[in-house]
């Protein structure tokens, strides 16, 4: 009836059923064009052209993403956002044609560059090293012993935990010394931002722009220690950590942005905070998840204690100098963590083609078309993914989805008519124990987006969350006092699932 409004209605009221019904017809998954305020999104659901606009060299994050972002959630200044609006180069080492943006303009290629540095390879050997470290004297430090205590919220209590192990890793301990309730107010901020993703202004919700706020002056009071007590001499032997900025990452982002001047300390504590919740929030649901899930199940408990013991043995304080390359290839834990990733992973892929119209095969993305993926949908394909004959739904948690079991011809992460198992069983015949894989899943299982889109701290949040179940499950017997588990409808975009009610849990130091 109104053209301008399009679909916004539709999508403001209920947005995963809008687009199941948007993007199905006669029962399978497919692709359309929808209009929101004017403007045509591309919604693509059809694995064939999931495929190829992944791989598409033409195809890459819109810089409009980032800058609405850090102006709507982070709260970030308009002079600072016309920095990044301003890049027209793209994330890649050769610029887009046309651009004229100068390389130390590249605030894409820079940030993305960062990340790459500081969190693939042998240069995220430190910064898992600290967090292992962090997490175990934090866990350690709360004092549980051999009998049962109540933790009326474990989801919440054990998260904060792990949420204060990654920022301390990345942002080192400085920053939780100055602040000690900068985890708490996180939180908070956390539980607020469905309102921030809407544009809700500040007299509508003013506590949740509060709490932005001190979470601001928080950061901004750790700058003002940190550059008095920063001494190159501090840096670690790994190159890498220091007590005050806590990683090259972090006095490397500030470097660059001090040097161009794009940014004051207003600026630059709305990107830290982005950062910051990107590290730490879809990582701990994401743990919580997963140890909620094995909890839930005795047996599974059991398996995943076997898997580690037979890996690391019995030594109580493995988890210290834990070779985190052996645990994040643990078979039953990497399967535990890719159905959690499947089940609850929340957020849009967003891409655009900046230079030239996309050639998707049947389908086309337009030049400068905004493109939308929603993984959720793809996730839970009833035509795709491997239920064991209706025994394990896709709409519930399977432990051992993403194993392939040589012995058996029906396991396996998709339904056995679309896979291909020569190259994921020919060197597993011998041990005849099943392996963890990925194969065959391009377009069909994308928790971190993929193709350029794809996050650049996934490993970072592998680790994160494999260490803590690992961890968890090791060192304590956990009971569920209610297990059922109620998520919340309203953070659609932002990531991992969250609980909207506590989790009571009976737990002690493990037997084992």
């Amino acid at each position: 009836m109104i053209p301008f409004f399009g679909s916004f209605m539709f999508i403001i009221c209920d947005t995963q059923r809008f687009w199941r019904r948007a993007t199905s017809h006669d029962g399978q998954s497919t692709s359309t064009t929808i209009t929101i305020l004017g403007f045509s999104i591309y919604l693509f659901q059809d694995r064939e052209t999931i495929r190829r606009l992944l791989r598409h060299p033409g195809v890459s994050s819109p810089m409009s993403r980032y800058t609405y972002a850090f102006e709507t959630m982070f709260g970030m200044p308009r002079k600072a956002q016309a920095f990044y609006q301003a890049d027209d180069s793209g994330p890649f080492l050769k610029p887009y044609p046309g651009s004229l943006v100068s390389p130390p303009d590249r605030i894409n290629r820079i940030t993305h560059e960062k990340w790459l540095e500081a969190w693939h390879g042998a240069a995220l050997t430190p910064t898992m090293y600290r967090f292992t470290r962090a997490l175990s004297s934090r866990i350690e430090a709360l004092n549980i012993t051999t009998e049962w205590t109540r933790m009326d919220d474990y989801f919440k209590s054990l998260g904060m935990v792990v949420g204060a192990s990654t920022i301390e890793a990345i942002y080192g301990p400085l920053l939780l010394k100055v602040n000690p309730s900068f985890v708490e107010d996180l939180w908070a901020f956390d539980d607020m931002l469905p309102w921030l993703v809407r544009g809700l202004p500040s007299w509508i919700v003013p506590g949740t722009y509060k709490t932005r706020k001190r979470l601001h002056d928080q950061i901004k009071a750790w700058y003002a220690i940190a550059r008095r007590e920063f001494h190159e001499s501090s840096i670690d032997s790994s190159g890498d950590g220091d007590p005050s900025w806590g990683s090259e990452l972090v006095r490397g982002l500030h470097r660059v942005l001090l040097h161009r001047g794009s940014h004051d300390d207003d600026a630059l504590a709305a990107h830290d905070l982005s950062q910051i919740w990107a590290l730490s929030s879809n990582s701990i649901s994401s743990a919580m998840l997963a140890v909620f899930h094995i909890a839930k199940d005795p047996q599974l408990v059991r398996r995943v204690r076997e898997e580690i013991a037979e890996s690391f043995g019995s030594n109580p304080r493995w988890t210290h100098d834990v070779d985190m390359s052996r645990l994040s290839n643990l078979p039953l834990l990497s399967s535990i963590y890719a159905e959690t990733l499947r089940l609850y992973m929340d957020a849009p892929v967003v891409v655009t083609a900046p230079v030239a119209d996309a050639d998707l095969g049947k389908w086309r993305l337009p030049r400068n078309g905004l493109a939308l993926v929603n993984p959720t949908l793809i996730h839970k394909d009833p035509s795709f993914w491997n239920t064991k004959d209706g025994l394990h739904p896709i709409t519930s948690f399977w432990a051992d989805r993403f194993l392939i079991d040589p012995l058996d011809p029906t396991s396996g992460p998709t339904k056995p008519k679309v896979r291909n198992r020569g190259a994921e069983t020919r060197n597993d015949k011998e041990s005849n124990k099943p392996v963890f894989s990925t194969q065959g899943l391009e377009g069909a299982w994308m928790p971190y987006g993929g193709g350029p889109s794809m996050c650049p701290g996934r490993l970072v949040a592998k680790n994160v969350i494999m260490f803590t179940c690992a961890l968890l499950a090791m060192e304590f017997d956990i009971v569920l006092v209610d297990d059922v588990l109620r998520l919340s409808s309203q953070r659609f975009g932002l990531g991992m699932a969250r609980a909207t009610s506590p989790i009571p849990v009976r737990l002690r130091k493990s037997q084992r």
